[in-house]
C-alpha cells in the first residue's frame, strides 16, 4: 500500500514538474516575441535602412517554414532581422514589425513579406505570420477577431498606407491560389499560418488613403498610452 502511495506521489510530482516547465517555456516564448517587437520598432530605423533591407537577399518559399516546439523556438535568433516596415490594426490593438522574406525567425517574431520587392500602396502587398497556440494575442492571432471595414495601417517611415478590410476568408491551403498574384488595384493580403503550416484565415483590404508617417506614429502612441498593444 505504501509503495502504491509513493508511486502515485511520484507521478503527481512528475506531472507537476512537467507542467511547470511547459508553463515557463510558454512565458519565455511570449517574452521573446515581445522583446523582438521592441527591438525592431519602426522608430529605431531610418528610411534608408528599411530600403536596404528591402533589397537584401531573402527567400520567399513558405513551404520551408517549420512547426517549432518551445525548445526549438527559444533557439531562434531575433537580434538581426531585416525590418522593412510596420503593421498596425488599431481595432485589434495590434502592432508588428514587417521583415523582408519568409523565414522561421521573420514569421515567429513579426510578419514576413511573401513576395520579392514589394511596395506598400502598390499592387498586392502580401505578408504572413504565425498564430501561437493557446495565445491569440500574439503575432497574427488577433486576426481571428478582425471585422469587415477594420482599418489596416502600414508604414515604411515615409508614408502611412491605410487599407480597409473588405474580404475575410478561410482556405485549406494557399499553394496554387491567386493570393500572391500582382493586382492592378492596391491591396494588402494578410496570411495566417498555424502550427501545421497551412493558412486558416486570409484577410484582404483595399487601399483607401496615403498619409504621412506621423499619422502612423500618432496611432501607435495612442495604443501605447492605452497599455494594451498586442504583439
Amino acid at each position: 500500500m505504501r509503495q502504491k502511495y509513493k508511486r502515485i506521489t511520484h507521478i503527481i510530482i512528475g506531472l507537476t514538474l512537467i507542467a511547470s516547465v511547459l508553463f515557463l517555456l510558454h512565458l519565455n516564448r511570449e517574452y521573446k516575441i515581445k522583446q523582438a517587437r521592441d527591438l525592431h520598432q519602426i522608430s529605431r530605423f531610418s528610411p534608408n535602412i528599411l530600403k536596404a533591407n528591402e533589397l537584401a537577399d531573402a527567400r520567399f518559399d513558405f513551404t520551408t517554414l517549420r512547426s517549432l516546439n518551445s525548445v526549438e523556438f527559444l533557439s531562434l535568433d531575433h537580434q538581426e532581422l531585416p525590418t522593412v516596415g510596420s503593421l498596425s490594426i488599431p481595432t485589434l490593438k495590434m502592432e508588428l514589425p514587417i521583415y523582408n522574406g519568409i523565414s522561421d525567425e521573420n514569421m515567429y517574431f513579426g510578419a514576413g513579406t511573401m513576395r520579392p520587392i514589394q511596395k506598400m500602396g502598390v499592387s498586392n502587398y502580401v505578408i504572413g505570420s504565425h498564430i501561437v497556440p493557446k495565445n491569440n494575442e500574439l503575432l497574427f492571432g488577433p486576426l481571428m477577431k478582425i471585422r469587415m471595414k477594420d482599418k489596416i495601417y502600414l508604414t515604411d517611415l515615409e508614408k502611412t498606407y491605410i487599407y480597409e478590410v473588405d474580404e475575410i476568408k478561410t482556405v485549406n491551403a494557399i499553394k496554387n491560389t491567386d493570393l500572391f498574384d500582382a493586382t492592378d488595384e492596391a491591396i494588402v493580403t494578410l496570411i495566417t499560418f498555424n502550427q501545421k503550416g497551412n493558412a486558416p484565415v486570409i484577410v484582404q483590404g483595399t487601399l483607401q488613403q496615403i498619409n504621412n508617417y506621423f499619422r502612423y506614429r500618432k496611432i501607435i502612441l495612442k495604443l501605447k498610452k492605452s497599455n494594451s498593444v498586442a504583439y
